[in-house]
């Protein structure tokens, strides 16, 4: 249907720009340097923690609104490490996305729900294992000190719930 409509392709490819100089902005200085940013709702993030959900730990996200918490599964947050871990540039979103659907062995990415994934990149990023600019994401450290601060950071939020 856009193929049809010059203006229209146009106009999406313009707001693809516009949501990519978004999320650039949004992400913009390091851990140290970053505010706690509020939704358009008003919540900010209150914390992490690792509970266990349905039979398997979870990355627990929670929002100083009162509002249910995101969770990511284990399994999820340790792909994304994974990918990560192995990179050897920095990678798009949407390249961590698909590894780790393979990595999970989903058919496709569709299957996997963003959310789960911008919950462990969040997370590592106020953690400070993490750098996000221009787009691309890459770890703040080489891979054994990576994999040791993840280790800990999870630990850390496991442990507060024992």
């Amino acid at each position: 249907m856009l193929a049809d409509c010059p203006k229209a392709q146009a106009r999406v490819t313009r707001l693809i720009q516009l949501l990519g100089q978004i999320e650039d902005a949004w992400h913009e200085g390091g851990p140290a340097t970053k505010p706690r940013r509020k939704s358009s709702r008003g919540a900010t993030i209150s914390g992490y923690s690792v509970e266990d959900w349905q039979g398997e730990p979870h990355l627990v996200e929670k929002r100083d609104s009162g509002a249910q918490p995101f969770r990511t599964p284990k399994s999820h947050f340790d792909a994304v490490v994974d990918i990560l871990a192995t990179a050897s540039e920095p990678m798009r979103f949407e390249e961590i996305r698909t590894l780790t659907a393979k990595q999970l062995g989903l058919s496709s990415e569709d299957e996997l729900p963003i959310y789960r994934l911008r919950i462990v990149m969040r997370f590592l990023d106020r953690e400070g294992l993490l750098k996000h600019e221009s787009r691309l994401y890459q770890r703040a450290a080489a891979v054994s000190g990576f994999r040791q601060g993840v280790a800990k950071a999870w630990r850390a939020r496991a442990s507060a719930n024992s």
